[in-house]
């Protein structure tokens, strides 16, 4: 977490245009966090949820943008349970994988594919607005499990 937190603020500092629109969006979400009754009274850091976490969008979209950058694992392992084989729709790349075959997940490189990142080395925290524009398991920083955004 410190990590990633940290490449977060120095990705900010190299972007300001980025760290403005996220200093925009703080500011415009506790505004309308204060103006809600169940709020009256309360600190800022009161107000500030789990929950609540999901309304700042552009936030969410910043430390996704980060993990998609500085991924916390380069790549991953997976073993095959079963025998399957694993094949392009239009049947031009085919990979038969037998029980027990170790498969190499390159995370790092799946980050930075333009295919699914366009500009994969720039900071742009818009590739996570929105409904997805790449393929769901092209971004995995965690894996495909619980913490998957």
């Amino acid at each position: 977490t410190a990590t990633t937190l940290t490449l977060a603020v120095y990705s900010l500092a190299l972007n300001p245009d980025v760290q403005e629109k996220l200093y925009d969006e703080i500011q415009s979400v506790l505004k309308k966090l204060e103006s809600e009754p169940e709020n009256e009274g309360k600190s800022t850091l009161e107000m500030i949820s789990h929950e609540v976490l999901s309304r700042f969008e552009y936030l969410n979209a910043v430390v996704n943008e980060t993990l998609r950058l500085y991924a916390p694992a380069q790549a991953t392992e997976r073993t095959a349970s079963q025998d399957i084989v694993l094949q392009t729709s239009d049947g031009s790349v085919r990979i038969d994988l037998k029980k027990g075959d170790v498969i190499h997940i390159p995370i790092y490189s799946m980050h930075r594919d333009p295919i699914h990142f366009p500009d994969p080395e720039t900071f742009n925290p818009e590739h996570f607005l929105g409904e997805p524009k790449y393929h769901k398991y092209s971004y995995l920083p965690f894996g495909q499990g619980p913490r998957k955004h």
